[in-house]
């Protein structure tokens, strides 16, 4: 389950890795509590703050679960938020968002989200809103100083390909403004006044293989999507994480020639897993099952994933 579009592959990751260049803290996956729950990729998101305005969860059997998990219940952090919703899925439970104590308020408060649920049905005046955690946002990255510059020179990184420092392991929520404007600001004035620039030696033909088999390679992204959601998801554990990346070693034999998107979604998820596998307590967006508390020797380090 990703909020994220279809071309979003991984491909500078794994591009930046094969060519050397140090990655951090790929283990920090944010998942967004509140996705809505229908058969579509990606998944339409249901705003935190219609959380703020009063809308509880409950689930099928109408039970506010999240007001026994924290002190804050529905406006707990998101990663506590998507384990608790996580956890009663695991149960068999369907989670739904009520929010219709503000009956027509709603419409008015939120016309961007009252439009995407009724063009599918859902009514939040009157209906329950199915729910669902979905991958949202990477804090971990290429390794960058505070211009975007990466390990490699001339190689520089903005946005949520870079790990900029600035999210620790749990983003805020629209700090990916920050890394979007801020940085790509610092980048453009590093670049323009970069002297070296202006003396690049010039680059060789590259030509990205023809894909011989499409239908094998939607095949083989799928089969990354079920096998990095069902271990290296919101909840993780060291058996988990090597069935992973057993499972994607596996998925990498039988990709067709050319399937270069599938090959970088592959490596993506291998750096997820060797660094979540590496990690061995919980913080932030990674949690650990088996190591389910954060520890204090961790704190400010980083897992480190050199290039290949």
């Amino acid at each position: 389950y990703t909020t994220n579009p279809v071309v979003a592959t991984g491909d500078g990751f794994a591009l930046a890795h094969r060519a050397g260049v140090t990655l951090a803290d790929m283990e920090f996956v944010q998942f967004h509590p509140t996705a809505l729950d229908t058969p579509e990729n990606p998944l339409q998101l249901i705003s935190e703050a219609v959380r703020g305005e009063g809308a509880v969860l409950v689930n099928d059997r109408d039970d506010r679960f999240m007001a026994k998990r924290h002190r804050l219940a529905e406006l707990a952090p998101r990663d506590v938020v998507a384990r608790g919703i996580f956890r009663e899925q695991r149960r068999g439970h369907r989670v739904y968002l009520d929010a219709r104590k503000l009956g027509p308020r709603f419409a008015k408060r939120f016309p961007g989200i009252f439009a995407i649920c009724m063009a599918r049905g859902i009514d939040p005046r009157r209906d329950l809103i199915p729910v669902t955690p979905a991958a949202h946002y990477m804090m971990g990255g290429i390794v960058t100083d505070l211009c975007g510059k990466s390990s490699m020179e001339r190689l520089y990184a903005v946005g949520e390909l870079a790990r900029t420092g600035v999210h620790g392991a749990n983003r805020l929520a629209s700090n990916s403004l920050l890394e979007g404007l801020v940085f790509a600001e610092r980048v453009a004035r590093e670049l323009a006044g970069a002297s070296e620039l202006s003396s690049l030696p010039k680059t060789g033909q590259w030509e990205v293989p023809r894909l011989t088999d499409r239908g094998a390679a939607q095949v083989a992204a799928d089969a990354v999507r079920a096998v990095m959601w069902q271990h290296a998801g919101i909840s993780r554990t060291a058996k988990g994480l090597r069935a992973c990346l057993s499972g994607l070693a596996e998925i990498e034999k039988r990709l067709p020639e050319g399937a270069t998107e599938e090959q970088n979604l592959v490596q993506t998820g291998r750096l997820i897993a060797e660094a979540a596998l590496l990690r061995k307590e919980s913080r932030g967006g990674h949690y650990r099952a088996d190591y389910p508390r954060a520890k204090r020797a961790w704190r400010g380090r980083h897992v480190e994933l050199l290039g290949s």
